[in-house]
């Protein structure tokens, strides 16, 4: 029986390099055409017309202003550090209150859970 050669068989590997390349070339143009079909189907008029200018300082859906420049803010965090600090009825008719942050927190220190 023979040794085999030590040097690898350089036709066979082309032929399957670029039978591999054909094959991926195949695939990629497949995947374009449909690609193409859906969006036609999906959009057969082509892509909608960008809105019109907004003028506020926005980027997307996210607001640029700073937070301090906000003139509701103020009103916001008002109302948010009264709320913080008192006491009042969530849901008279279950029986549920909010207490003061602060006692709340020592509560909850103490092992005591709603």
């Amino acid at each position: 029986m023979r040794q085999e050669a030590d040097r690898p068989n350089v036709a066979a590997l082309s032929w399957i390099g670029l039978g591999t390349l054909l094959v991926f070339g195949g695939c990629l143009l497949a995947v374009v055409f449909l690609l193409q079909g859906r969006e036609a189907a999906i959009a057969p008029h082509g892509e909608p017309p960008p809105p019109p200018a907004v003028r506020r300082p926005e980027i997307g859906i996210v607001n640029q202003r700073l937070f301090g420049e906000q003139p509701e803010n103020e009103d916001v965090q008002r109302r948010a550090a009264e709320r913080l600090g008192s006491y009042g009825w969530v849901d008279r008719d279950a029986g549920l209150v909010h207490l003061p942050i602060d006692r709340a927190v020592e509560l909850v220190a103490q092992g005591v859970r709603p």
